[in-house]
């Protein structure tokens, strides 16, 4: 994944108030061999709920990347 693509939140990720399902976008790769991340959460009316990182793949779903025209 890279910064600015769209992922959805697949599993409850501690320490956040981010709910499942809930949308964020990548702000920030940190590691990519590690799948770390930096990732703003926002509500349906685009409020930041929360900005945190988030480490390995199993967190994040990938929903629109940011080369994606469609």
């Amino acid at each position: 994944m890279h910064e600015c693509d769209v992922v959805l939140l697949k599993k409850a990720l501690p320490g956040t108030a981010a709910p499942v399902s809930c949308e964020g976008t990548i702000l920030h790769v940190n590691d990519a061999d590690a799948q770390a991340y930096i990732v703003e959460f926002f509500d349906e009316n685009d409020r930041t709920i929360d900005v945190c990182e988030v480490v390995g793949d199993k967190y994040l779903e990938l929903k629109w990347w940011y080369g994606d025209t469609k």
